[in-house]
């Protein structure tokens, strides 16, 4: 899970976990959530989870990839 943040205050959060054995994006459940939007909650087979979280992802092993911006 990963907090996510507008400065210093949590307006969201994204959860991706390995729900089977695999080699892309629909081996995980991805959920994001940003104030009252969902962006995405769903395997990354199709849809908001497969672009959103499954293309983004798909740059780190195994689907796991952080992006990590400066303050």
């Amino acid at each position: 899970m990963k907090e996510l943040y507008d400065g210093d205050r949590i307006t969201g959060y994204a959860v991706a976990r390995k729900v089977t054995a695999g080699a892309d994006a629909g081996a995980w459940y991805w959920y994001e959530r940003i104030g009252a939007t969902l962006y995405a909650d769903g395997l990354g087979t199709e849809n908001a989870p497969k672009t959103l979280c499954g293309d983004c992802h798909s740059r780190g092993t195994d689907f796991v990839y952080t992006a990590v911006s400066a303050r």
